[in-house]
């Protein structure tokens, strides 16, 4: 349903976040308490949350310390559907692409998080050319890296291509 927040139009943060929120059944607050995510393997993610020393408005702090807490990423191959569709033209941009799937399937993509299959390992960042050619049905192939903070490290998922060669 548009407009919900899920793991296809989340951010990495927001889904850890999501995860910590229904584990621990507490939210905690966003003035009192920063949050790093680093992807520490394949599979892991570390959200390392560290109190504030005081609020941004100056009130005292309301927790102290720093803890760890680990999420295990998604499984994208279990997940995104296989019938996602890019009508724009190609070869393209990282940036084309990611918008275009946002807006046509509410689905977000981060920067360094993918790879194009046949394309080495380069990470897909802003205006990162997508030219890699397609196979016999159209299509080509995305796949998580070990950096991305939402999906398990070598998941992938294909895109079929409909726009002007």
């Amino acid at each position: 349903m548009a407009g919900n927040k899920n793991i296809y139009n989340s951010t990495s943060l927001e889904c850890a976040l999501e995860v910590l929120w229904r584990t621990v059944a507490v939210r905690l607050d966003p003035d009192f308490v920063t949050y790093d995510l680093t992807s520490i393997s394949n599979t892991q993610v570390r959200l390392r949350m560290t109190a504030r020393a005081t609020a941004a408005d100056g009130r005292l702090p309301i927790y102290s310390g720093t803890t760890d807490f680990l999420i295990n990423k998604a499984n994208l191959e279990a997940i995104i559907p296989r019938d996602i569709v890019y009508g724009g033209e190609y070869p393209t941009t990282f940036e084309r692409l990611r918008n275009y799937l946002r807006t046509s399937y509410d689905f977000l993509l981060e920067e360094g998080e993918f790879t194009v299959v046949g394309s080495g390992n380069t990470p897909l960042t802003g205006v990162t050319p997508i030219n890699v050619p397609r196979d016999g049905q159209g299509r080509i192939y995305l796949q998580a890296l070990p950096a991305s903070r939402r999906w398990i490290a070598g998941g992938q998922f294909q895109i079929t291509l409909t726009g002007a060669p």
